[in-house]
């Protein structure tokens, strides 16, 4: 359903409440209920948390997702899709990650496009959001590394276990479309405000070098497409099940006997693609750059050890196909992807004051980039520019270049 915040809360009173209850069978009803909208978070749809106070006092903590207000917000973030995967992902994929993920209590998906997603808030159990704008330290980044590695790891166990079933649950999702309206758009966007980075940072970065700055635009005038495609593009063996949207704002921590347990979130964005999807978008987007040019290769070492260990005890078979090397050389081929995520997504929640989904769409992609530029501190995108370098060092655009 459309309308404003406030409507929806009381459609969310009237319409799902109901079917909450039902689901949950608690046989009782809320003597109360409570509902909040969490603030200085971006995301690209609308969140509320969701407490009930029963009968007898016991409390239900939720967490309800909906669709964004604004049709123009709806079709910039492919809302249809993205339910739809978030909602295949709880129906026939949640299951085999268990204590992983958070328990989907109740989703529906209508053909108009409206829909709602309802789990369970886990705060109750301890677990936390890292901050919005800030960097993660270095035990963080390594219990997020060996997080998704499970969860990679977890996909290459099905893959080899139960393929028809695997399988046919990836076939239910819905690809992104890479010749659409959306797309287009998107990729507009994107060479718009690289090119803007290049001629205004990278220039001044390296003016001995004009020929490898001229490249630099080409590429990302010419290939972003290409470069989206490339890497979800099932490259077997390694491809496999990725979160799609592996940012510090899905993953949730929690302190647990001296030790940091971890809990993804959010999974509108699951696909069947390269590992290094995941793993360099976590990287560039959630790990500071001194940590990251000092400990990459450790962090990427514990990312593999973590996927390994998980193939051995779950006695996968043809384990030299999964060698460091090898996702080394998927990594080197793919790091690109990371950049672009970092690049335009980065300097949206560094402005001082976020806007959300539905301000963004009534702009234009020159609008954009002119507030971006205009309100985003140079060192962050100062900082954008160090990190082509790094993926230049380490081998990642030459197949590109």
């Amino acid at each position: 359903m459309n309308g404003t915040s406030t409507e929806r809360v009381e459609w969310l009173r009237e319409t799902v409440l109901p079917k909450i209850e039902r689901v949950l069978k608690t046989g009782q009803d809320p003597s109360k209920w409570e509902v909040k909208i969490p603030q200085g978070v971006f995301y690209a749809c609308e969140v509320y948390f969701l407490k009930l106070t029963l009968e007898n006092a016991k409390d239900v903590q939720l967490v309800v997702k909906l669709p964004p207000v604004l049709m123009e917000a709806r079709m910039n973030i492919e809302s249809d899709r993205l339910f739809s995967n978030e909602i295949t992902f709880y129906d026939k994929l949640a299951k085999y990650f268990g204590e992983d993920v958070p328990r989907c209590v109740f989703s529906e998906l209508e053909d108009n496009g409206d829909a709602v997603i309802v789990m369970e808030n886990v705060e109750k159990f301890g677990f936390y959001c890292a901050r919005m704008g800030v960097r993660l330290e270095l035990r963080y980044v390594f219990a997020g590394v060996r997080a998704i590695a499970r969860f990679h790891g977890r996909g290459y166990t099905l893959k080899e276990r139960c393929p028809e079933d695997f399988f046919r649950d990836v076939r239910a999702l819905k690809n992104r479309d890479f010749g659409s309206e959306l797309s287009d758009s998107l990729q507009r966007y994107v060479v718009l405000w690289t090119r803007r980075l290049v001629d205004k940072y990278l220039v001044k970065r390296l003016p001995e070098d004009p020929g490898f700055c001229e490249k630099i635009r080409e590429i990302f005038r010419d290939y972003v497409k290409l470069i989206f495609q490339d890497v979800y593009v099932p490259r077997e063996p390694l491809a496999v099940l990725c979160h799609g949207d592996f940012t510090k704002n899905n993953i949730l921590f929690k302190e647990a006997d001296g030790e940091l347990k971890t809990l993804l979130i959010d999974f509108a964005q699951v696909a069947y693609c390269s590992p290094a999807l995941d793993v360099s978008t976590f990287l560039y987007l959630s790990m500071h750059s001194k940590d990251r040019r000092e400990f990459f290769h450790e962090v990427f070492k514990a990312y593999h050890d973590a996927l390994f260990e998980f193939l051995v005890e779950h006695e996968v078979e043809n384990l030299e196909i999964y060698s460091l090397k090898n996702f080394q050389e998927d990594y080197r081929r793919h790091a690109v992807i990371g950049f672009l995520v970092t690049a335009y997504f980065l300097p949206v929640i560094k402005t001082p004051n976020p806007l959300g989904i539905g301000e963004f769409s009534k702009m234009d992609t020159e609008e954009i980039c002119d507030l971006l530029e205009k309100d985003c501190d140079s060192s962050v995108l100062e900082g954008i520019i160090d990190l082509l370098l790094e993926i230049r060092d380490l081998g990642g655009l030459d197949h590109l270049l």
